[in-house]
């Protein structure tokens, strides 16, 4: 790094000259590379020829294997220079004359290639690393094969032959060195003149303009003008007669026979020319033109820059109060969109999702930032639990684009994300008020009417008590009486005619129609009465227990299964320990009824907690596996009177909800999934639950 720093400081001339000195080093060493890599196949080749030649002295000796002599040939072979070793060996490969006398008698393997050579009658060499080099040649005698010849080398190196070259090698590499040595001094100290005048012309020029200073335009005095030159009468061409300025760097020449451009769209063609040829110079002198129009064209487009960033920066201010205005509005619509108790959606004219406020977001329960930007076919088609909402939006826009009639306040039930179910007041409008338009952009707008829905049903079944209330007071003044007395009639009739058998039939049934009848008014009069509960602290698991074994004989005798799936952690209610009973009871005879060809009950309790807030809630389920109920029945099973059941009142189901509602609770009955069967939900919410876990009943009762 700090020799690129040094390099960097020096001048041109000091450049070029070690360059040019790098240059020389570079040529010489190539050269004496060469004629020491020459020197080197010099001596390899005299090393082939010493063995060949061993070759032919040991032919006769080896016919006869003259040990004695052989051995004497090894011998005088080793002792020469670079010779690290040398053997003989027979037909069979066992050595007959080593320069070690240790190895005389063993046999030594050839490779398979050396084997191939000796029989084309060839030499094989074979190299170990970069120290040592073996020679093998074949000893024949006519076309009889007789032994081999080896002889090992120590390797010509580069460096030895460095260290102790021959005198051909000295005198070659000395000639190469100053011969290369004089020419790159000549080439240097002329090229170096050539480039560095105007070169440090250029860089004045360069420290001017730096310094402000605009290099006054000036052309030499040997320059030859273009319409002098050429005889061109084109007085119009804005280079005819200008002195100031070289033809090519004027914009806008005749030449060609057509209007030119600027400098650098026309420079191509001006190389051409001749006036060009003879007044540019070489590439360096270029370089300082092409300098110069540059310093020209930057000062007319500095002028040009500043006036343009005036504009700029006029238009900028603009800019940035518009954009200011409009984030303003937008962050005012966004806080007027989301002050709304209503949910709003907006559509494009793709029907793609583009805007939405905190209370759709809140009511669905979806992140709705993830569906922005996509139609609403896409979003019922990738997002499974989007389907109800979404899928009601769908039949919502084919209705107005059938009808051509905005949708208002249309009452539609949806599901939520967490499987809630919520009513809603649905309206779908066009954004821009024209339904005309084939594509229009639209916007969803929808209230959570959920708790509204509630309040009417409960206003509803209120008047329906009350009016109960009325019928159930006639009926127990009307009614009642002459029951009693048919009752009384009855009895009297069956004890006179014990022996009667037709009377005592008539007996009986008119007994069981007026037992019928009574339980009926009852159940009026319960209805009908508002039940003031009377709250203890409760364990849910053991009261429901306790009320499920009041029908164990039952249950037995229908060939149904009791199962039960308690939660351990369903901390002590305030309950009214009777209502609960009767409301389980109910729940369970209701099930059994269900089943009449046999089945299974499960009584299952959950904690529902979420994070500590005031919406937790426990979980009474009563589940069965009979037929299941269609949505006619689950829309109305809790309604006063409403039953499928042939001798049924229609009032128990009404009983749990009046129960459960006097508890602060909710009751449900949906389908189970998976079927077959029903299942009733009842929820009690945690405000009416004691969270005190640490509370010990002092009996065996689920109340204390």
């Amino acid at each position: 790094m700090k020799i690129l720093q040094f390099l960097q400081r020096l001048s041109i001339n000091a450049k070029v000259g070690l360059a040019y000195l790098g240059f020389v080093i570079i040529t010489s060493g190539a050269g004496s590379l060469l004629v020491v890599y020459n020197e080197k196949a010099v001596i390899r080749q005299g090393h082939i020829d010493l063995v060949r030649n061993l070759a032919e002295n040991t032919q006769p000796v080896l016919l006869v294997e003259h040990r004695m002599m052989l051995n004497r040939l090894v011998q005088t072979v080793g002792k020469m220079p670079d010779v690290r070793s040398c053997a003989i060996m027979n037909k069979n490969n066992l050595v007959v004359a080593h320069t070690d006398m240790a190895m005389i008698g063993r046999i030594l393997l050839i490779g398979e290639p050396a084997i191939g050579s000796f029989k084309k009658n060839e030499y094989y060499f074979e190299v170990f690393g970069k120290q040592f080099e073996n020679i093998y040649v074949p000893v024949y005698s006519s076309d009889r094969y007789l032994g081999n010849v080896f002889v090992g080398f120590d390797a010509p190196s580069f460096v030895r032959l460095f260290r102790q070259p021959g005198r051909a090698a000295i005198e070659s590499i000395l000639i190469v060195i100053l011969s290369t040595a004089l020419l790159g001094l000549i080439g240097a100290f002329i090229i170096v003149r050539l480039i560095s005048y105007p070169i440090r012309v250029l860089t004045k020029k360069v420290y001017n303009v730096h310094q402000g200073k605009i290099p006054e335009r000036r052309l030499p005095k040997s320059y030859v003008y273009c319409w002098e030159q050429l005889d061109c009468k084109q007085v119009q061409c804005p280079s005819y007669g200008n002195k100031a300025e070289k033809c090519w760097a004027v914009a806008g020449t005749f030449c060609r026979g057509k209007v030119q451009g600027v400098f650098a769209q026309k420079i191509g063609d001006c190389r051409k020319c001749i006036i060009f040829k003879k007044n540019a110079g070489d590439e360096v002198a270029q370089l300082n033109d092409a300098f110069d129009i540059m310093v020209r064209d930057l000062v007319y487009n500095t002028e040009k820059a500043n006036e343009a960033r005036e504009d700029i920066e006029k238009y900028a201010r603009q800019i940035e109060k518009a954009n200011q205005e409009n984030a303003d509005l937008k962050a005012y619509t966004e806080r007027i969109l989301n002050s709304l108790s209503s949910a709003v959606i907006s559509l494009d004219k793709d029907m793609v999702i583009r805007k939405y406020n905190r209370t759709a977001q809140s009511l669905l329960g979806l992140d709705l930032e993830r569906l922005v930007g996509r139609g609403i076919s896409e979003i019922t088609q990738f997002c499974s639990r989007c389907n109800d909402f979404f899928g009601l939006i769908l039949a919502a826009l084919a209705t107005y684009k059938e009808q051509g009639k905005p949708i208002i306040g249309q009452e539609v039930s949806v599901t939520r994300a967490d499987g809630e179910p919520m009513t809603i007041s649905l309206s779908v409008l066009p954004l821009h008020g024209d339904p005309a338009l084939e594509k229009t952009p639209m916007i969803v707008t929808f209230e959570d009417i959920t708790e509204k829905e509630k309040m009417r049903e409960e206003l509803t079944l209120s008047r329906q008590l009350a009016e109960l209330g009325e019928v159930a007071a006639k009926v127990a003044h009307d009614i009642r009486n002459p029951l009693n007395v048919i009752a009384g009639g009855v009895h009297y009739l069956t004890s006179k005619y014990l022996n009667d058998p037709e009377i005592q039939n008539m007996s009986n049934l008119i007994s069981g129609q007026v037992e019928r009848l009574n339980s009926v008014t009852s159940a009026l009069l319960k209805v009908s009465k508002p039940m003031m509960p009377n709250f203890n602290v409760c364990d849910l698991n053991r009261l429901i227990d306790e009320s499920s074994s009041f029908l164990l004989e039952e249950i037995n005798l229908a060939g149904l299964i009791l199962k039960k799936d308690y939660a351990k952690d369903i901390p002590p209610l305030f309950l009214d320990a009777n209502q609960i009973q009767r409301v389980v009871i109910n729940l369970i005879e209701n099930a059994m009824e269900s089943m009449p060809g046999g089945g299974t009950i499960t009584l299952r309790t959950r904690y529902l907690q979420n994070e500590g807030k005031s919406d937790e809630q426990v979980e009474l389920t009563v589940l069965d596996t009979g037929p299941g109920i269609s949505d006619e029945i689950m829309d109305s099973a809790f309604k006063p009177f409403y039953t499928t059941k042939v001798h049924g009142t229609g009032l128990g189901l009404a009983i749990v909800r009046q129960i459960i509602t006097q508890h602060h609770g909710q009751a449900r009955i949906r389908r189970r999934e998976p079927g077959p069967g029903a299942e009733v939900l009842i929820l009690l919410p945690v405000k009416t639950v004691q969270k005190d876990r640490s509370h010990v009943y002092s009996s065996k009762r689920p109340c204390d």
